[in-house]
């Protein structure tokens, strides 16, 4: 028959094997320190026990170990659902010792001053968590508002939801943070570490909130591309320009996407709306820097095309002319840079503007220009022969450029330009021109 002392270390090994996370910690960590509280009582007696021997202090010494690894573990089940911080912090390990009146060396009820510092890393890492999740909602408020200002899709609303259901998750883990603590105890995480997890949890979701606000630029060019696809169909350039919206709205500083907006604006005969949205670009696109930058049409896309609309709307050659000298000073090496069917169009443009301000001479030099990067660019070809028929003595060149254009307007056999935009008023003149040469061959 055992001892009281070998009864009373065998209850506490007992005690100290059953599993922590139960139905009820508290009352399981209560147990264990009753149990070691009368293991105490039994080495206090008088006489000391007669089974004091090697093996059961060896046996004592090794669950003692157990219980003193397991003080922060103690420390935090004997605090849920006590304040984070304050005086009340402790109320249960504070409570059982007013009822037990333990003495100063029965260290196994005082796990709190173990782990003094724990509370203090607790209120700072939770403090901590809060802000990340904080920042969290912030960034994802931000992120579904530019996804929902262009209207909803199945991107924007998977987006949005599963924003706030991860912030809103990770929220909830941080209010019923006993369950949260009991969780990732239950997976072997180290007790003085829980507060270091709870803010961890809540900087992950704050960098995967964040990642997804970084990829904004990525998903707004996903949408720029739909709206070309759109657009380049013909018959959905409404959807086209809500596709172009959804990506402005995402990346508000994305050029191609405020240039192409403002060419659907274009073809549906919006010309201030355009004029905005190339300016924009054009806004957007000089913020740009280096060598890549540089080889972007984007702007001088838009600054033709606005001088474009100035010249063909108002006929303000003297804007459009400044607009197409800036675009050549932010395109540097221009044939290099750009493909030639765009420095065609500024060349031909340019010349258009001088042209329209009276400057034949220097009109000429860009209409040629043109020419020389595409020689079958019509309206190069209809400006270049008025220029020179407004130049004195130089009637016979612009009556070749005019048989010229005779031969390109031939039914079936004029060549497309893209880009080339040719009034009609030119076409007729065009006409005229050779039939007036044709009336002169054919006279007397």
């Amino acid at each position: 028959m055992s001892s009281e002392l070998t009864q009373a270390i065998t209850h506490y090994a007992a005690a100290m094997d059953v599993p922590l996370w139960g139905d009820d910690p508290q009352a399981i960590v209560l147990e264990r320190l009753v149990a070691r509280d009368r293991v105490a009582q039994v080495l206090a007696g008088d006489p000391p026990p007669p089974d004091a021997d090697a093996a059961n202090v060896r046996r004592l010494i090794d669950l003692d170990a157990r219980l003193k690894a397991e003080a922060k573990t103690i420390d935090v089940v004997a605090g849920w659902g006590a304040p984070l911080v304050g005086p009340e912090r402790k109320t249960r390990l504070a409570t059982w010792r007013d009822t037990v009146q333990p003495p100063e060396g029965a260290w196994w009820w005082f796990p709190d001053e173990r782990v003094a510092a724990l509370g203090r890393l607790r209120a700072f890492a939770t403090g901590l968590a809060w802000l990340f999740l904080l920042l969290a909602l912030s960034l994802a408020f931000e992120t579904v508002r530019r996804f929902l200002s262009g209207g909803a899709d199945f991107l924007s609303a998977f987006t949005s939801v599963a924003q706030f259901v991860l912030a809103l998750a990770a929220g909830r883990a941080l209010v019923g943070r006993q369950a949260l603590e009991r969780w990732l105890l239950g997976r072997g995480a180290r007790p003085r570490h829980l507060p270091l997890w709870t803010a961890g949890l809540a900087l992950g979701v704050l960098l995967s909130v964040g990642l997804l606000r970084l990829s904004l630029p990525a998903v707004a060019r996903y949408y720029n591309r739909t709206g070309v696809a759109l657009q380049d169909r013909g018959d959905r350039l409404t959807s086209a320009i809500s596709s172009y919206q959804r990506a402005i709205s995402l990346h508000p500083d994305y050029a191609e996407a405020h240039y192409n907006l403002a060419t659907a604006y274009e073809e549906m005969l919006e010309y201030d709306a355009a004029a905005t949205e190339y300016r924009t670009a054009l806004s957007s696109s000089l913020e740009d820097r280096g060598p890549a930058a540089r080889r972007n049409p984007t702007r001088a896309f838009a600054y033709n095309n606005l001088a474009h609309l100035a010249m063909l709307r108002d006929e303000h050659y003297s804007n459009a002319l400044e607009l197409l000298n800036e675009a050549f000073a932010r395109v540097p090496d221009l044939d290099r840079t750009l493909q030639p069917g765009v420095a065609y169009t500024l060349y031909k443009n340019r010349g258009w503007a001088k042209f329209g301000l009276g400057s034949y001479l220097a009109a000429e030099e860009d209409l040629v220009r043109a020419l020389e990067r595409n020689p079958d660019g019509l309206a190069a070809l209809c400006l270049l022969a008025q220029a020179l028929e407004k130049q004195k003595g130089r009637e016979a060149e612009a009556q070749a450029v005019w048989e010229t254009i005779a031969d390109h307007t031939r039914a079936g056999e004029r060549k497309y330009v893209p880009g080339d935009y040719v009034k009609t008023e030119w076409l007729v003149l065009a006409q005229e021109r050779a039939a007036q040469y044709k009336s002169r061959r054919g006279a007397p």
